[in-house]
Parts: C-alpha cells; sequence; structure tokens
C-alpha cells in the first residue's frame, strides 16, 4: 500500500519531490512501528494502534531534517502531526482505493491529530 501511494503522489498528483520525501519519511515510520510491533495487515490497525504508534513515535529519535549525521532528538509536536496527517491520506487513498476492507473506518480519522 505504501509504494503503490508513494507512486501515486509522484507519478499522478506530481507533487513536489521535497513532499514525496516527506510522505515517504513519515510513512516510514508507520513501516518501522509495526515490525516492531508485529503488525503485518494493514486490515488490523484501529484507533489502539494509533495511539500506541504516537507513544512510539515520542520515545524516537532523530537527526533534522533526515541526515545520516548531527544531534539526535525526540519528535516534537509539529514533527508527530505531519506523520500521522500522512499516515491518514494514505489510508484515505488506500480506501478510495478498496485496498482495505469495505466498511472500515480510516483509524487515522478518528484520532485526534489537532
Amino acid at each position: 500500500m505504501v509504494a503503490a501511494f508513494l507512486d501515486y503522489v509522484s507519478s499522478v498528483q506530481k507533487l513536489a519531490l521535497s513532499t514525496h520525501d516527506r510522505y515517504q519519511a513519515a510513512l516510514d515510520r508507520f513501516l518501522d512501528f509495526c515490525k516492531h510491533g508485529g503488525i503485518a495487515v494493514v486490515d488490523t490497525v484501529d484507533e489502539t494502534t494509533v495511539e500506541n504508534f504516537v507513544r512510539w513515535l515520542r520515545g524516537q529519535t532523530r537527526t533534522r531534517n533526515g541526515s545520516a549525521k548531527g544531534k539526535r532528538g525526540a519528535y516534537k509536536l509539529g514533527g508527530v502531526k505531519i506523520v500521522l496527517s500522512t499516515c491518514r491520506t494514505a489510508f484515505n487513498w488506500a480506501s478510495r482505493r478498496r485496498m482495505l476492507p469495505p466498511l472500515t473506518e480510516n483509524p487515522f480519522r478518528s484520532f485526534p491529530i489537532d
């Protein structure tokens, strides 16, 4: 789902390369969480999973602008919002393309991002 969404963003929507990179970085964090939490199927993601993802994300460190070297720091509120917003957008896109089970609500939509 992630690869197809990123392909859509770059080839159909023709968004800027920096936007594509930001989306990819955000979705990579979600994929890292899924690997860490043993989530193999996107159908099992619910609001509790999103809450656990936010807890996990708040405990992670990263370098500014994704550089390989430099000072590592925790995600700030704005960074967490960007990651959650990107995940919400990707899940909406997947739902419209019927990649998710029918009548499944987007767990990132019901989670209060603001």
